[in-house]
């Protein structure tokens, strides 16, 4: 079993780039000038003084859970690539907030977890549906599908640095707000 954890931003429009029938892009996908945009777009009333930083919220998006090629589980509504320590907690064993709702139900074994995709009637559904309603997959795979997706994340982190001294956007650490600082997961 290959199991992958895929970046993925939430954006706009209908880009031929979007992962098929969602608003997800891939990190490694999104071109310098897309980005460009949605990190204005995301920091126009910070860098406007509208509010503090601290009320200010990483880019919407997070990973695509990827079991032999196959999409299983898309970040759900309010989720943020943040959710990196989400999936590093789960891959170690334990339980952890989610930014994201709905989120699967989670039971683990000694060296492996289960993820529980369904709902009830009166529950909220998870978009896309997953075309499991459980599965589940060793620690020890998910450890390595965590640790194959940060240098795509620390890659992230250097272009919006870039963005931030090319744009003159002056915002301190932004790759810790826009990325990875969350008051969840600390």
């Amino acid at each position: 079993m290959t199991v992958e954890l895929i970046p993925v931003l939430e954006v706009n429009g209908n880009d031929s780039n979007t992962l098929a029938g969602t608003a997800f892009q891939k990190l490694v996908d999104i071109k310098d000038h897309e980005l460009i945009t949605l990190v204005k777009e995301h920091t126009r009333d910070l860098r406007a003084g509208k509010y503090e930083r601290e009320q200010a919220c990483t880019l919407s998006g997070g990973y695509v859970l990827v079991i032999d090629q196959r999409p299983i589980f898309y970040p759900q509504c309010c989720g943020d690539l943040a959710d990196i320590y989400y999936w590093k907690k789960v891959a170690q064993g334990q339980n952890a907030y989610y930014e994201g709702h709905p989120a699967p139900q989670l039971s683990f074994t000694v060296d492996s977890i289960e993820f529980d995709f369904s709902t009830t009637e009166t529950d909220e559904p998870f978009v896309p549906t997953p075309p499991v309603t459980t599965l589940k997959i060793s620690q020890a795979d998910l450890c390595q599908a965590v640790e194959r997706c940060l240098p795509d994340l620390n890659v992230f982190s250097q272009r919006l640095e870039q963005i931030n001294q090319s744009e003159r956007l002056r915002i301190d650490d932004i790759d810790g707000l826009l990325v990875w600082n969350s008051a969840n997961h600390m």
